[in-house]
């Protein structure tokens, strides 16, 4: 998703990426069950490789899903109410059209119909053992109570998404807003350890 690769012709959807995911993991002989890692959007691409492929999934990690929720729109709009829906898919699409000077990997379009097609398929995680790891700076670092307001819709949202699975856990990233993976590597890695573990036994 750098663009460092030539242009897809295919479209940049969650559920072409689960295809080409899994595509990839045939073509190189790694064999199933899989445990799947996703950050933000990549949270989206995750669930739909599960809803495709469902009985080759051991477990589920997802980093940080606040940014992409699948009702982020009519939350955001709720919450601002001097902005309007053109408004705000104004921004947004302004937003992906800058984004994709150096990065290939979908337009808003996409990314819409990504949400619609992750929509559709909300319980396909059942009893897949699922860790969903949250920020643990919340919206009190801005004094904005709007922010906060956001943030608090955004937490509602990773919990929502913990509750998909009967087996699911929460963990707390104390040190992290975004960019999880920079700032506690150790504690993403030491997860996938557990889920590791956790699916062997």
């Amino acid at each position: 998703g750098l663009g460092k690769s030539e242009k897809s012709p295919y479209d940049r959807t969650s559920e072409q990426k689960a295809v080409e995911l899994h595509t990839l993991l045939k073509k190189a002989k790694i064999k199933p069950p899989y445990i799947l890692v996703g950050s933000e959007f990549g949270v989206q691409n995750i669930r739909m490789f599960v809803a495709k492929y469902p009985k080759e999934v051991a477990g589920i990690v997802m980093v940080d899903p606040r940014s992409w929720s699948e009702s982020q729109k009519e939350k955001y709009l709720s919450l601002y109410p001097d902005l309007n829906a053109e408004q705000y898919d104004a921004q947004l699409k302004q937003y992906f059209e800058e984004d994709s000077k150096i990065n290939q990997d979908g337009s808003y379009e996409e990314w819409l119909a990504s949400s619609q097609q992750v929509n559709e398929h909300i319980s396909s995680i059942k009893n897949i053992p699922l860790t969903v790891i949250i920020s643990g700076i919340d919206g009190a670092i801005s004094n904005d109570p709007m922010m906060q307001a956001v943030t608090e819709a955004a937490l509602k949202d990773q919990l929502q998404l913990a509750a998909l699975s009967s087996k699911s856990k929460i963990v707390e990233a104390e040190n992290s807003f975004t960019y999880m993976a920079y700032y506690e590597p150790k504690l993403i890695i030491q997860e996938i350890i557990r889920m590791l573990d956790q699916v062997k036994k």
